[in-house]
C-alpha cells in the first residue's frame, strides 16, 4: 500500500476532528482500563479466556484506533471537493483497513463479555443463548471479513477503480445494515443477561442494584450500534464516501470502546477495593473487614471451580481510645460497600460470607 505520489497531509476539522478526538481520548480510556484488569487477574492468578479474549480484541482496538487516527490525516471525515483524487485514494486505504480489524475487536470483545456472563448461568437457556451470541458474532465478523477481501478483485480496486472491479455497492450495504441489526441485538443481549442473573442471586438489594447498573453499562454500546444505522447507505455515495463513512467509523469507535470499558469495569472495582484495603491494614484502630462475598459457581470441563464474586467488603471502626459510659460514644462504626467481580477458590457454596471482625464487636453489637 504504498503512498500515492502528490499526497499531501490532510488538516482534520469538522466530522474528521470529531472522529479523531473520540478516538483518541477511547483509546487512552480503554489502555488504562484493559492493564488495570489485567493486573487485578495477573496478581490473583486467575486470569482466564475470557482476559484472554479481552486482550486481544484491546489489542485489535489499539490498531484500528491507529488505522483511524492516521486515516483522519489522509482523507476519512473530509468533503470530497476539499481532496484531490491521491488523498481520496489514501483515505479509501484506510478504510479498507479500518473494516478489517473492526470485524476482528468486535468478535473477541463481545466473546470475552460473554464467556465471562457463562461463569454465572445457571439455566441451560442462558448457558444456550450467550454461546449462541458467540457463535452470531463469530459468524457475522468471518462473513464480514470474507465480503471485505473478494469485494474487488484485486484489493487495490477499493481504492483505486482502475486497477480492476467491484462488486455491486448493494451487497456491502445490505451487509451493513444485516450487521448493524446483529450488533443491536447481541449488544442489547450481553447487557442485560447479566443484569437478568444477578437479580436471581441471594444479594442484598442494593448491592444487587448496583451490580446490575455496572453490569448494564454494555447497553451503551447497543445504542452506538443503533445510532449507527442511519449512517449504512454511506456505500451507496461513492461521490462522497471517505466523507459519509466516517459517520459509520466514529459509531464503530464509540461501540469497541463502550464494550472494553463495559466488560473490564467489575475489576476495575476490584483495583480500587484492593488499594483501600492495603491502606486500611496500615491502621489499627480496632477494625473488621467483611470478604466478598462469593456468588454464582460452575465446574469447568476440568473439573475446576468457578466463580464470580459479586460482593459486598465493609470495615467497622471502633473508637476505642475514649470510651464513655454513654452509648453515644461507645460504638462509632463506619461501613463502606465496595463491588467487584473476581474468580475465586473451590468452594461450593451459592451463598458466603467470612467474617473476620474484631472480637471487641462481637459481644453487645450487630453489623
Amino acid at each position: 500500500m504504498a503512498e500515492d505520489a502528490g499526497w499531501e497531509p490532510v488538516e482534520p476539522e469538522g466530522l474528521a476532528l470529531g472522529t479523531y478526538a473520540t478516538t483518541v481520548i477511547l483509546s487512552v480510556l480503554c489502555t488504562i482500563v484493559v492493564l488495570m484488569r489485567t493486573f487485578v487477574r495477573a496478581r490473583n492468578r486467575c486470569l482466564g479466556t475470557d482476559d484472554h479474549l479481552m486482550v486481544a480484541g484491546w489489542a485489535c482496538y489499539m490498531v484500528h484506533n491507529v488505522i483511524v487516527i492516521v486515516g483522519c490525516h489522509r482523507g476519512i471525515g473530509t468533503v470530497r471537493r476539499k481532496l484531490t483524487d491521491a488523498q481520496v485514494r489514501e483515505g479509501m486505504k484506510y478504510v479498507f483497513l479500518w473494516q478489517i480489524f473492526y470485524a476482528a475487536t468486535l468478535v473477541c470483545v463481545k466473546s470475552s463479555i460473554c464467556v465471562t456472563v457463562l461463569r454465572i448461568a445457571t439455566g441451560k437457556m442462558y448457558v444456550w443463548l450467550l454461546r449462541g451470541l458467540i457463535g452470531l458474532s463469530v459468524l457475522m465478523s468471518s462473513v464480514g471479513f470474507i465480503v471485505i477481501m473478494v469485494q474487488c478483485q484485486p484489493v487495490e480496486a477499493f481504492w483505486d477503480p482502475s486497477k480492476g472491479k467491484c462488486m455491486n455497492k448493494i451487497l456491502p450495504t445490505v451487509l451493513t445494515y444485516a450487521a448493524s441489526a446483529a450488533n443491536v441485538i447481541t449488544d442489547f443481549a450481553v447487557a442485560t443477561i447479566p443484569m437478568v442473573l444477578v437479580r436471581k442471586l441471594q444479594m442484598r438489594s442494593k448491592l444487587k442494584l448496583y451490580a446490575q447498573l455496572i453490569m448494564g453499562l454494555g447497553v451503551l454500546a447497543s445504542i452506538a450500534s443503533i445510532i449507527r444505522v442511519p449512517y449504512s447507505n454511506a456505500y451507496l455515495q461513492p461521490a462522497n464516501f471517505v466523507y459519509s463513512v466516517a459517520n459509520i467509523i466514529l459509531w464503530t469507535v464509540v461501540e469497541c470502546g463502550v464494550g472494553i470499558i463495559a466488560g473490564s469495569l467489575p475489576s476495575l472495582r476490584a483495583f480500587f477495593k484492593s488499594l483501600a484495603k492495603d491502606k486500611s491494614t496500615q491502621e489499627y484502630s480496632g477494625s473488621h473487614h467483611t470478604d466478598l462475598l462469593t456468588i454464582g459457581r460452575v465446574r469447568d470441563r476440568s473439573g475446576r471451580s468457578h466463580g464470580i464474586e459479586l460482593g459486598a467488603a465493609a470495615t467497622a471502626t471502633v473508637d476505642y481510645g475514649q470510651e464513655r459510659d454513654d452509648d453515644s460514644t461507645r460504638h462509632i462504626i463506619k461501613v463502606t460497600r465496595e463491588f467487584g467481580m473476581e474468580r475465586s477458590g473451590s468452594e461450593e457454596e451459592l451463598y458466603q460470607e467470612r467474617d473476620t471482625r474484631d472480637p471487641r464487636l462481637q459481644k453487645g453489637m450487630m453489623v
